[in-house]
């Protein structure tokens, strides 16, 4: 019994650690500009910075989920994450990438968590 009230803690501790996590303007473009990312309107600007910020807040909780071991590897920031899984995945075969095991290991950009 005390190990499951543990585990609700733990649980409850990272819900709410994920939870204080937002996507900032200052972490668009601190990417746009590690990234050299333009776009021609507004509009698809604005959809790229909200694929970014739904791909960002997978990448710190999975993340998280790496720190108490319930998946086996760690996420980072790259050039495609302002990209949907699909429009990855075309960019890919489009260009003639593999997969292959270790992948490519970017420079991981470093986001500020937003303090309330």
């Amino acid at each position: 019994m005390m190990e499951l009230k543990l585990t609700l803690l733990i649980v409850a501790t990272l819900v709410a650690y994920a939870a204080s996590w937002s996507c900032t303007e200052s972490d668009w473009a601190k990417y746009k500009e590690e990234y050299n990312k333009e776009y021609d309107s507004a509009e698809i600007d604005l959809y790229h910075k909200n694929t970014f910020c739904e791909n960002l807040i997978n990448i710190i909780q999975n993340n998280q989920d790496y720190e108490i071991g319930e998946v086996n590897h760690k996420l980072s920031v790259t050039t495609f994450t302002d990209l949907s899984p699909t429009e990855q995945e075309e960019y890919r075969k489009s260009h003639g990438f593999k997969r292959r095991r270790g992948g490519y290991k970017p420079k991981p950009i470093e986001y500020e968590e937003e303090q309330e």
